[in-house]
């Protein structure tokens, strides 16, 4: 993987950690329960390991890349609970688990895939 690519995702990690911590921290709008709020969490995560583990290759994933993941899904539900309308919820922190745990399973087969030959060269048809 070339650096301006590493880059790509570096700035794209960062990104989405940026509007996580917006989202996690805004206000609710009244009266708004979304049905998606559960599988959003474990997408918003599944995202986030993703483009951790492109923006930085070299490190393994459970320890440097998911645990602080986790620690971080767990602080923003802590500080959550000192926002007016937001709370602490042991379902979201669960949801956010299952996206880290998503992304750990898939991770393996992904990494074989963008490491065949064909893709290396271009995809099919070009080398």
């Amino acid at each position: 993987m070339t650096r301006q690519i590493q880059w790509t995702f570096r700035i794209a990690f960062f990104g989405s950690l940026g509007v996580i911590t917006y989202l996690s921290l805004a206000p609710d709008v009244p009266g708004f329960v979304s049905a998606y709020d559960k599988p959003n969490h474990g997408a918003a995560y599944l995202f986030l390991s993703l483009t951790a583990d492109l923006a930085f290759p070299a490190a393994g994933f459970l320890l440097p890349k998911a645990l602080p993941l986790f620690a971080y899904g767990l602080l923003m539900e802590l500080v959550q609970e000192s926002f007016m309308g937001r709370a602490f919820e042991w379902w979201d922190l669960l949801a956010n688990a299952a996206g880290l745990l998503v992304y750990g399973w898939l991770s393996p087969h992904l990494k074989k895939g963008l490491a065949s030959p064909r893709l290396r060269k271009g995809g099919p048809g070009r080398g």
